[in-house]
């Protein structure tokens, strides 16, 4: 079900739900709701847990959040094939946990990704982009799992071991060198394909590809 306007909703044959947009961003929501959310309000602070254990959610998408993604925000999503914030400042620590089903997620203006945020996600079949400089955990892995990610930008703040899991191709925006100096591929395996010096446009799409590719 798509939501853009107040008013009650048929979220399963025996459930409705009256929504009042700003009462919708208060608190935890009710755990039958389905289908596809749409928010388009402008705000910037999503309650802890809101979508927690949301099982029958395929797609979230909040064009307009501005703020943190909270721990728990997103765990138990267990149907949940789509969260797209791109707007969002940061997602904090296990923020993706139990989500198998999750195949794209749009974060491209975090600048700020925390310790185990998605442990327990699938891998995403869309590209990851994140297209300004990123703080990537101090104290532990982020446990990103992509068959494509896209660094427009050096990290601020990245360790050896970031991503701990498969990440099959890289589209970075500086040379080889630098990224070796950053201690790239963060301790992400079965790499498939690398480019480097990659030209991105505002939104992600790559211009020029850059150095590459080149294999393991």
């Amino acid at each position: 079900k798509t939501i853009t306007e107040n008013g009650t909703y048929n979220m399963l044959e025996d459930k409705t739900v009256t929504v009042d947009l700003p009462n919708l961003l208060s608190g935890v929501l009710d755990k039958s709701i389905s289908g596809d959310l749409y928010l388009d309000t402008e705000f910037d602070f999503l309650p802890r847990e809101m979508f927690m254990n949301c099982e029958n959610l395929r797609s979230i998408n909040l064009p307009n959040f501005s703020g943190e993604v909270l721990s728990d925000t997103i765990t138990g999503a267990l149907n949940l094939e789509e969260f797209l914030v791109p707007n969002a400042k940061s997602v904090t620590r296990i923020s993706f946990t139990d989500t198998p089903k999750l195949k794209k997620i749009d974060i491209r203006n975090v600048t700020q990704i925390g310790q185990f945020c998605f442990r327990g996600a699938g891998m995403l079949e869309y590209p990851v982009i994140l297209l300004k400089p990123v703080d990537f955990s101090h104290s532990d892995y982020v446990a990103i799992s992509a068959k494509e990610v896209r660094m427009c930008k050096e990290p601020t703040f990245i360790r050896s071991g970031t991503f701990s899991r498969p990440v099959y191709n890289w589209y970075l925006g500086f040379s080889e060198e630098r990224a070796a100096e950053l201690g790239f591929p963060w301790g992400a395996s079965q790499m498939k394909s690398v480019h480097y010096n990659v030209i991105f446009d505002e939104e992600g799409n790559i211009i020029d590809e850059g150095d590459g590719p080149s294999q393991p």
